[in-house]
């Protein structure tokens, strides 16, 4: 009964629309980031650069922001 209580009131003040949209926006830019990852780990040339720039961090050679931008401009 409170639960529905709850409910109501969320819908009365619109908060549950609100929220709902923001979750869907949530899930939207979840979906984006899943795919370009996926995108980006699937790329040849990438997985090949990888290799050296991930060396060269572990190395202490390169900075980790060196390397994502070495891999991004792949």
């Amino acid at each position: 009964e409170q639960i529905d209580l709850h409910r109501r009131k969320l819908e009365a003040s619109g908060e549950r629309a609100e929220r709902r949209r923001e979750q869907q926006l949530d899930w939207m830019n979840s979906m984006l980031h899943e795919r370009l990852v996926a995108r980006f780990e699937q790329d040849p040339e990438v997985a090949r650069r990888r290799v050296d720039v991930e060396a060269a961090v572990l190395a202490g050679d390169m900075t980790p922001s060196t390397a994502v931008e070495i891999l991004l401009a792949e």
